[in-house]
């Protein structure tokens, strides 16, 4: 193990000293459409019914059009987005002619699936509750996504979500949470948005990654936006990349109303778990990622070419 642990210090050492690192700016992020996406949700629940992101190229904004209701937040938001994205793009591979329809036969199967557990493993009335109230905070939700496709060109998508909904209503998770139905769901995504984005250049990375963030959001979207940046260092042949302070923030949604003392502590607790998680699970590599401190409570984040590119990237 000690050789293993004096190999992976050379081995970063090595490539921190060499000329082929890059320090980019914001125009230089490599970041598809739909990793922006998975990671833009507000981390936690806000009082104002629009969030708006906006970072390099990209701009999103989520308009909850219901006033008694929540923007999707938290790690269930994504969790939800993540499996009908998922879904969306495996039925329409399989030549479906209606991959945005969805059935499910009760909540707690709905519930299952989306958090990837076997059918009938037993669901709270509390997981319930609080699934179905983000399926609804998404179901009255618009997005608005904004990107350049071209030099003097630009193409803005407004739609919502979900088109169609059918079952529990919000009134009664409000007033009487211990008595949710366990009843049958059934969506229509809307079509335009969810083919919009499975038709963006797509990172091709395994999917166990972001089981390493556990219930940490902020470990969560950092790793997707690692993995993104490991497949462009791999395209490129390029040894590191560096993030800035400032743009390590806006990247993951905390650019306002977040102090930088805590902005730091939430960040090295992702980096510490992700690290410590990966290198458990992968003993003869390392995590292609780590925070280099700049001084004066600032740092920068280095993201490495992955010596193992199997462990990020599939085949």
């Amino acid at each position: 193990m000690e050789l293993v642990d004096n190999f992976i210090k050379n081995f970063k050492a090595n490539h921190s000293t060499r000329d082929t690192g890059l320090e980019v700016n914001s125009s230089e992020l490599f970041w598809t459409p739909v990793e922006f996406v998975k990671t833009s949700f507000p981390e936690k629940k806000i009082e104002s019914l629009k969030w708006l992101r906006q970072f390099a190229y990209y701009q999103l904004s989520l308009q909850q059009l219901e006033e008694n209701r929540n923007v999707p937040y938290g790690m269930m938001a994504r969790e939800i987005f993540d499996y009908f994205y998922n879904q969306f793009v495996v039925k329409q591979n399989q030549g479906h002619e209606t991959p945005n329809h969805f059935f499910f036969s009760s909540a707690a199967e709905f519930v299952n699936l989306v958090k990837g557990k076997p059918l009938g493993t037993k669901v709270s009335t509390d997981q319930r509750t609080q699934a179905l109230e983000m399926l609804l905070n998404m179901e009255s939700c618009a997005i608005r996504f904004k990107k350049p496709v071209g030099e003097d060109e630009v193409r803005t998508n407004n739609n919502l979500f979900i088109r169609s909904y059918s079952g529990p209503a919000y009134a009664k998770l409000k007033e009487t949470p211990g008595r949710v139905t366990n009843g049958e769901i059934e969506i229509e995504l809307d079509f335009d948005t969810f083919n919009e984005l499975s038709h963006s250049k797509r990172v091709p990375t395994r999917s166990y990654l972001v089981d390493l963030a556990g219930s940490n959001v902020t470990a969560r979207d950092l790793v997707i936006f690692i993995a993104s940046q490991c497949y462009s260092l791999h395209k490129r042949s390029t040894d590191y990349i560096d993030y800035c302070y400032s743009d390590l923030r806006q990247i993951l949604g905390k650019d306002t109303g977040i102090l930088k003392e805590n902005f730091n502590k939430d960040l090295k607790r992702a980096v510490k778990l992700l690290t410590k998680r990966y290198e458990d699970l992968h003993q003869e590599d390392f995590f292609p990622a780590e925070l280099i401190s700049e001084g004066r409570g600032k740092i920068k984040l280095r993201i490495y070419r992955p010596r193992v590119i199997k462990n990020i990237l599939c085949a």
